[in-house]
């Protein structure tokens, strides 16, 4: 697998018995597998897809605005 540089700290469930002593729990660093950020890949890939269907319906309505003006004026300078 593919590992990245991110490091997170995890405290550890039982530490060892000269730990106990402290006020603190040990920290283990794990590195961060790729894998770990797939549900966030694909909310983002389907907030982009939701996204760009709006846009691209917004400017297709405005497109057909405009053509049904210049399909209006382009008729009636036909007829007159």
């Amino acid at each position: 697998m593919t590992f990245l540089a991110f490091t997170y700290g995890e405290v550890q469930e039982n530490p060892t018995k000269e730990y106990q002593s402290l006020l603190f729990q040990p920290v283990v660093y794990q590195s961060v597998v790729v894998t770990d950020f797939i549900p966030l890949i694909m909310i983002a890939v389907v907030i982009i897809i939701i996204v760009s269907v709006i846009v691209g319906s917004i400017i297709t309505n405005s497109m057909a605005k405009d053509a049904e003006k210049d399909a209006i004026l382009y008729l009636s300078s036909k007829i007159n």
